[in-house]
């Protein structure tokens, strides 16, 4: 237990810091006692296996030594074979875990077409590790990417989400953390290219009991979409062309750029509540004392829900532990 204690005294990150000032106790059982559960939550599956995806697509456009990148359809490949990988090795066995993988695979797909038409960057580097001094420890990181647009360098950040919403990058502390992180490393970022993947995929419109297509737009209905099923039908186009010239004006609803700066006045107050937040850690820390924060929210955002409210109750835990729960090193 000293040498857990130890290590997380001398680094942090901004997961951890995120997870202490979410609840403290929460922090104690991830970063102190490292315990994880078996078995991961499927609910995170997806996000990992198109993450691994994303990883090797655009390391695989990286210039390197002066050869020329892979074009998008290797880089395809290469990233497609590490996704099926990942699934075969990390997708238990079961029905829903089979239609994560399923959807995850169709959204790459999908990503990759919508890609080649609106990449307009260069690849620099991928997975690039990162790390500066705060308040006697090393705060550390990984950017998803570092790519060169228009002249400027920005950091590039991938998100899966079941809804795109851009709300919360005025105060995202991760991007200013970022945008300091760079600054330490010498790279002149102008700020952050959120890249954001919708947990969906294109729909086709309804067929109606006349056999002509419903004009009722869903939102995950493309124009791509509408005209193949317009095809499949083997109806004329001309017949829907006041659907069609909607969705010609729609904005793709599956993926989203936000390119977020900061100023240096954000980013300087971002670093004192980052200096301010490691004290309250090491306090914490120090004292051997992590508070529960109770919300409704623990039975389904926190892994050590289970265990948490066994020993708020005095259980005997240690079938639980052994059952559900693992060290790591």
């Amino acid at each position: 237990m000293q040498t857990q204690i130890l290590e997380t005294l001398q680094q942090t990150s901004y997961s951890q810091q995120k997870t202490l000032l979410r609840c403290p106790k929460r922090y104690e059982y991830h970063y102190i006692r490292k315990l994880r559960p078996k078995r991961d939550d499927n609910r995170f599956l997806l996000g990992r296996a198109v993450h691994k995806f994303l990883e090797d697509y655009y390391s695989a456009q990286i210039v390197k030594d002066g050869i020329l990148p892979a074009s998008k359809e290797q880089a395809f490949a290469t990233g497609f074979q590490t996704f099926k990988q990942y699934v075969e090795e990390h997708f238990p066995d079961d029905e829903e875990a089979f239609q994560q993988a399923d959807l995850a695979e169709n959204i790459i797909k999908n990503y990759h077409d919508w890609a080649k038409e609106n990449d307009d960057f260069s690849v620099l580097g991928t997975e690039v590790p990162f790390e500066f001094e705060v308040a006697n420890a090393k705060f550390r990181g990984v950017f998803d990417g570092i790519v060169e647009r228009g002249g400027k360098y920005w950091i590039l950040e991938h998100k899966t989400a079941t809804q795109i919403k851009t709300e919360h990058t005025l105060r995202d502390k991760q991007i200013s953390v970022y945008v300091l992180a760079a600054q330490t490393l010498g790279i002149p970022v102008s700020g952050v290219i959120y890249n954001t993947l919708k947990k969906a995929v294109p729909q086709k419109p309804k067929i109606l009991k006349s056999g002509k297509l419903s004009k009722s737009l869903g939102q995950n209905i493309t124009y791509e979409s509408y005209l193949q099923a317009i095809h499949e039908l083997g109806q004329s186009p001309s017949l829907y062309e006041d659907v069609l010239s909607q969705l010609r004006e729609r904005e793709n609803p599956f993926f989203h750029r936000e390119s977020v700066t900061r100023t240096e006045e954000t980013a300087k107050a971002v670093l004192k509540d980052i200096e301010q937040t490691e004290k309250l850690k090491q306090g914490i820390v120090q004292a051997g004392y992590f508070p529960r924060n109770d919300t409704k929210d623990c039975a389904w955002d926190c892994p050590f829900s289970e265990l948490c409210l066994a020993e708020l109750e005095g259980a005997d835990t240690r079938s639980l532990l052994a059952d559900k729960y693992k060290i790591v090193s």
